[in-house]
């Protein structure tokens, strides 16, 4: 637990709407495609990313972290009427925009998990809130385990 620091990452969070629509050449060169693919594309025509990494741990490597938000995006505007133009890919209408919080802590040597995290919300000003208390409440259980590590030694 010596030198054990989480760095916070600055993150900047996408809007959770696809608007823009995809070129017309590609949109007859997709109709064999599967959901997954098409939506990635129009992830990249819109230059959308879907995770965003907010915090790292500095100091240790007796731990696998990972502590990130993944955006599921929504279609609007262009992008929407494009894809019910379409038919096929209508699914893909369905999706509702959302930001997953996830945080995990693993102790590499017993594969124990020691911190996680999953938090799901609808708004931008939430998934930034979450972010912060995810990383509180971290630092926090660390905080314990230093101090119960202490008191044994």
């Amino acid at each position: 637990m010596d030198n054990l620091i989480i760095k916070r990452i600055s993150a900047k969070l996408d809007s959770p709407y696809i608007t823009k629509p995809l070129h017309k050449n590609t949109v007859s060169k997709m109709l064999k495609g599967k959901d997954a693919t098409i939506y990635r594309l129009y992830q990249i025509t819109d230059g959308k990313k879907e995770l965003h990494y907010f915090a790292e741990i500095v100091g240790d490597n007796t731990y696998s972290f990972s502590a990130y938000v993944k955006t599921t995006f929504a279609f609007a505007g262009d992008a929407r009427e494009q894809i019910n133009n379409i038919g096929q890919f209508s699914k893909l209408l369905q999706n509702k925009p959302k930001y997953e919080v996830k945080c995990s802590m693993t102790e590499l040597y017993t594969n124990e998990t020691i911190f996680e995290y999953n938090h799901e919300v609808s708004t931008e000003a939430l998934a930034y809130n979450s972010m912060e208390h995810c990383v509180k409440e971290l630092n926090s259980k660390l905080n314990k385990m230093e101090e119960s590590y202490n008191h044994l030694n």
